[in-house]
């Protein structure tokens, strides 16, 4: 609903992922007689976050901890192995599709976009952002595909899936920069060398009609 009235007031859409884990937490008011406040803190909060942080827009992971105590209520549309921060081994997250019976709550399969390639492959740089912090090194790179939320990238350096990148269009020609882009790295491009795929996370209403022009016409015809 709020994404009908933000497309009819010409504005950006809006996604939400969404991690999920259960497990023993602490909760209760935390702090002193001064300063003091309602809260959940422990290892499993932080595992929580941990898994969101993994998600895209429209998705909804959960840690194993969930799927046991839900069983076979939900549909699972696919599992990832992940090593988050602060654990000692790889953990296994699940993609939840829905809740059955008596519920009967199902989101939309996420349909993989079919990618356009570029008549002629766009100059980019992208940095890897962790914990909110933008990394120092900015690697050169190019965008050779495109569709209207995913895009194919080859570079120097190849990110790991599930990483978080900012990335600059045209770097070159500072007069023609755009707001940086956000994106999140979807998969490996396994018959490409240096290629992954990447899910935009935040563009920037610059960069979104640039893109869009970029995907329809190849970038021989587009202007920034």
């Amino acid at each position: 609903e709020v994404n009908s009235e933000f497309r009819q007031a010409g504005f950006p859409e809006v996604e939400m992922g969404i991690g999920l884990n259960t497990g023993e937490v602490v909760v209760g008011n935390i702090g002193s007689s001064k300063r003091s406040k309602y809260g959940v803190v422990g290892h499993n909060v932080n595992l929580t976050s941990r898994i969101e942080s993994y998600t895209v827009g429209g998705q909804i992971l959960i840690s194993e901890g969930t799927l046991d105590e839900c069983g076979s209520l939900l549909r699972v549309d696919g599992d990832m192995e992940v090593m988050p921060k602060g654990v000692d081994t790889p953990i296994t997250i699940s993609l939840v599709g829905g809740i059955g019976d008596p519920y009967g709550i199902y989101l939309p399969e996420m349909q993989q976009e079919e990618l356009s390639p570029l008549e002629k492959s766009l100059d980019i740089e992208f940095s890897v952002v962790e914990q909110k912090e933008v990394g120092k090194e900015a690697y050169p790179g190019e965008l050779t595909a495109l569709s209207n939320r995913s895009a194919r990238l080859q570079g120097s350096f190849v990110p790991e899936v599930a990483q978080n990148l900012m990335i600059t269009l045209c770097p070159q020609d500072r007069e023609k920069r755009l707001s940086d882009i956000y994106a999140k790295v979807i998969r490996d491009e396994s018959d490409l060398p240096q290629a992954f795929i990447i899910h935009f996370t935040s563009v920037p209403p610059a960069a979104r009609s640039f893109l869009e022009k970029l995907s329809e016409k190849g970038t021989a015809q587009v202007d920034l």
